[in-house]
Parts: C-alpha cells; sequence; structure tokens
C-alpha cells in the first residue's frame, strides 16, 4: 500500500499528513487485526452518522498505515515541537481548529508538510487533536464529515460506499489525486462492505 504524502482539507484549512513515518506495508495479521478493531467503532459511527462502515475502515487503514504510524499511536519528543512524548491515538490526522471537538483529549505540535499550488513543498509547525483512543478519534471523524458543508453532497451516497468517498474526495479531503481510488481499492480487496450497518 502506497502512502501518499499529500494534503487534505479538514476544517477549513490545507492540511497534510504529519511528518512522521506511515509504514508501506503491512502483512496480512495486521490488516486482519486492524479492521477487527475498527468494526464495531465504524458501524457505531455508521448508525449515528450514515457514512458507511466501510468508508471508514478503508479511509483510517490508508491515513494510518493500518494503524501502524506514529500518529496512531504514541508520537516521539524528537517529533514534536515541545520536545514532549505524546499520546496521539489518531487515525485521520484532524488538525486543532478554534473550536474544540468534544471527542478530542487535546492538541499536539507536530513538524507537517504542507503543499502550496505549483506543488512545491514546505514545513511548518500545527497543532493536531489527540484522542483517549480510536473510537474517539472515529467518532470525531464522524462529527467532522457531518458538519461540514462541502461534505453534504456524500451523504446522498450513503448506500454507495464508493460513491461516497468519491464525493468526500471532491468536497476536498484529500488533494491527492489516487486518494479516492486507493479508497475504495481498499474496501474492494478486503471486502469492507460487510461490515456496513445498512448492508451497502
Amino acid at each position: 500500500l502506497k502512502i501518499a504524502l499529500a494534503t487534505a482539507l479538514v476544517a477549513g484549512a490545507i492540511v497534510a499528513w504529519p511528518n512522521i513515518s506511515i509504514p508501506q506495508e503491512a502483512d496480512a495479521s495486521t490488516q486482519t487485526a486492524f479492521i477487527a478493531k475498527l468494526v464495531k467503532g465504524a458501524q457505531t459511527n455508521e448508525r449515528k452518522t450514515g457514512i458507511p462502515a466501510s468508508v471508514t475502515i478503508g479511509m483510517a487503514a490508508l491515513e494510518s498505515g493500518w494503524g501502524r504510524s506514529t500518529m496512531a499511536t504514541t508520537v516521539p519528543a524528537t517529533k514534536t515541537a515541545d520536545g514532549k512524548k505524546h499520546t496521539v491515538n489518531t487515525l485521520f490526522n484532524i488538525k486543532c481548529g478554534k473550536t474544540p471537538s468534544p471527542h478530542q483529549t487535546g492538541c499536539v505540535p507536530v513538524r507537517t508538510a504542507e503543499y502550496r499550488k505549483d506543488g512545491s513543498k514546505y514545513y511548518i509547525v500545527d497543532e493536531f487533536r489527540t484522542y483517549a483512543g480510536w473510537g474517539d478519534s472515529v467518532l470525531d471523524y464522524g462529527r467532522l464529515l457531518t458538519s461540514l458543508s462541502r461534505y453534504a453532497s456524500a451523504f446522498d451516497y450513503t448506500d454507495y460506499p464508493d460513491q461516497f468517498v468519491i464525493q468526500v474526495h471532491r468536497g476536498g479531503y484529500a488533494t491527492d489525486p489516487t486518494y479516492a481510488t486507493t479508497v475504495i481499492g481498499i474496501m474492494k480487496k478486503y471486502d469492507l462492505y460487510r461490515y456496513n450497518v445498512s448492508g451497502a
């Protein structure tokens, strides 16, 4: 699985995945364990928001390197701007905004790559939301997609997970042109559709 250091539009600002190592490949046991760990939370999120569980799991797998990125667990002190070790537990790398989420435990300053319109890369230190566990990260992701109008069109396709991902991508979730096709590829390869509460 190739993880592109692509940018994402989250909470109104262009966001890049933090400058934290993300493993490029995961063995079958890692993938199976990751999916099993997320199913219940993804299904709870689907019942609450309408976001297909397959989409949540597929996006989380891509963005967290199957749960093995340091942002999905604990960021070492050498990677943070404040020189402290932080437990982050984020699967979606959502930046902190002016209004805290009820699901986050705090923020962590991490050096991150950003991209200009011409494609050139530069680095800044930005604050990313931290969580008590992956379940809260999933709930916050659901809150993000349901609260921003630019993702509203995706919710016309809650019974069509592939199109849901495409619409989220079109809404500005990620500027990587392969983002939607990569997530859909993960959903198909691991038959994540079977976990959808709606049966979609």
